[in-house]
């Protein structure tokens, strides 16, 4: 009051500060949610050019906590319900306040098991219910969903394996595997020569398609097993749900196999 200056202060008394962050975190994504999936506490990855507490628009919330470092940071979400995420976001609050969102691209979480709408089976004999030696049968498939390229499997068929003139195969022949230099293929064991059997290598399955439409091949040989040709179909949808294995046909058709001459 007296007029006296004050010598200039530039320090608290209490050591006391405060510093000034104005940047928001910067935040990018490194692995996205895998979709479709069947697992349904999925992970996403991401990193931060500094540490903070994570927030989402994901109701159920995150299981490995809201602290964030600097650098690579693995979330892991609760379980979530099946469907379809979009427009979900993380956010990353640093401790001055500023945050910064990161949209998570959209996924599917699908639990729901593949079927089979349609199997059908026939062979290129004029009979199409018949089949003898060096015919194709056709198995068709439809399914309830796209799925992953399926696998068929005809129990009492050589395919993917040796054929014998006579006897058994599997005592007369033996298989050659393929290899990156040679093909697969069968010869006759030293019973096979001495039952003069003639060993012949039957190609597997052949399987063509996409989505929901499948077709499986084989070719029947000599040495199959006569009767009603069996079949097992595995398969698994998109998301890695595994159909149960299917070994009937829809429309009540099969294929007989004959492979012995009048």
């Amino acid at each position: 009051l007296a007029g006296n200056a004050l010598v200039k202060v530039t320090s608290t008394s209490d050591s006391s500060l405060v510093t000034f962050d104005g940047i928001a975190p910067v935040l990018r994504q490194t692995t996205p949610i895998s979709t479709p999936s069947n697992v349904e506490t999925p992970t996403y990855v991401f990193s931060s050019d500094e540490a903070g507490t994570l927030t989402t628009t994901i109701e159920q919330g995150v299981s490995t906590g809201d602290s964030i470092i600097e650098g690579s940071n693995t979330v892991t979400f609760n379980t979530l319900p099946a469907g379809t995420y979009t427009d979900k976001t993380i956010t990353v609050t640093d401790a001055a306040g500023n945050a910064t969102s990161l949209t998570i691209p959209e996924f599917t979480i699908d639990t729901t098991l593949p079927t089979l709408t349609g199997v059908r089976i026939a062979s290129d004999n004029a009979n199409t219910a018949l089949a003898k030696a060096n015919e194709t049968v056709t198995l068709t498939i439809n399914s309830s969903e796209p799925i992953q390229e399926p696998t068929c499997v005809f129990p009492g068929l050589a395919a993917g394996g040796c054929s014998s003139t006579v006897g058994d195969a599997d005592a007369n022949c033996v298989l050659t595997a393929a290899t990156d230099m040679a093909v697969a293929s069968c010869t006759a064991s030293a019973d096979g020569t001495t039952a003069g059997a003639v060993c012949t290598y039957v190609e597997p399955a052949r399987v063509t398609g996409s989505g929901s439409n499948w077709v499986c091949e084989v070719t029947t040989a000599t040495g199959d097993d006569a009767g009603q040709i069996a079949f097992e179909i595995d398969a698994y949808d998109l998301a890695g749900n595994a159909l149960v294995k299917v070994t009937s046909t829809s429309d009540s058709s099969l294929v007989t196999f004959d492979g012995i001459a009048p």
